[in-house]
């Protein structure tokens, strides 16, 4: 259930909500994301608490999307650190209720909501960050792309660094939301291909190697190229992300196809 990256990092890697990360510092733990279903992110601080011996003291927020921060709650008792550009989602989630239309039209995307919004509640963060922000020695950087509040957290000890759902590995990208901006995705994943880590630690799907994120940041490049090829062609946008000419991608091709990562090509379409 539970994979150690290195001997201070653990991940609780899941499919019903981001990944969890867990960062064992000298006398406390951090960790990053919460995750959607709070009794399974309750549970792996839990048992990261006794593993180590020590307590969990800061949860760090990649961006303030649900399957990232349902399960805030979980982490009630510990400072709350999240980008400032995420603040507008995070407080519309807090004010806004899930009435049964309104979980009908999530549960095609998240097919584990129901379950998540039982148990799980949005919280205010203690702490909002402009652009960057230190603690004990991990380095909090906003950077946008896959949303507006989008950041990293960099572990310089470990030679890891989370770099949220701007990494969605071993699997089709979403990347359809209002406030997404490719330009800035791409060139987070260029500074950071760039950068002395070993470890890239996903919002989805396993961790993986700093080369990786040249297959991503290629797969943006490509496929922008190519949607503006279709554009000077006037090809229907209901069409285009069945076009033969969009590149491969860097995933599994035998992996499963999301009708979200097709939205997210039509939407890019639109938007050039």
């Amino acid at each position: 259930m539970y994979k150690w990256v290195t001997n201070s990092v653990i991940v609780a890697e899941n499919e019903h909500g981001s990944n969890i990360y867990c960062i064992a510092l000298s006398d406390e733990l951090v960790f990053i994301d919460a995750g959607m279903l709070y009794e399974y992110s309750f549970k792996f601080k839990e048992a990261m608490e006794v593993y180590y011996g020590k307590e969990a003291s800061t949860l760090f927020i990649t961006h303030a999307h649900i399957d990232h921060i349902l399960a805030m709650n979980a982490f009630r008792d510990c400072e709350i650190i999240a980008a400032e550009a995420a603040r507008p989602r995070v407080e519309a989630f807090i004010a806004t209720g899930f009435n049964e239309e309104r979980l009908c039209r999530m549960e095609g995307i998240f097919p584990h909501i129901r379950e998540g919004v039982r148990e799980g509640r949005f919280l205010e963060p203690t702490t909002w960050v402009e652009s960057k922000h230190e603690y004990n020695g991990i380095v909090f950087k906003v950077h946008g792309g896959h949303s507006a509040g989008s950041s990293s957290i960099n572990i310089p000890d470990e030679r890891c660094a989370s770099l949220g759902d701007l990494v969605q590995s071993e699997r089709q990208p979403y990347f359809g939301e209002p406030d997404t901006d490719i330009n800035a995705w791409v060139g987070a994943l260029d500074a950071w291909e760039g950068s002395d880590i070993a470890h890239v630690l996903p919002g989805h799907g396993p961790p993986v190697e700093r080369d990786y994120l040249g297959g991503i940041s290629g797969y943006f490049r490509d496929l922008t190229e190519s949607l503006r090829s279709l554009k000077s062609k006037k090809i229907p946008e209901e069409e285009v992300h069945l076009n033969e000419s969009l590149p491969l991608g860097y995933w599994p091709q035998d992996s499963p196809k999301k009708p979200a990562h097709y939205y997210s090509i039509r939407q890019l379409y639109s938007n050039l």
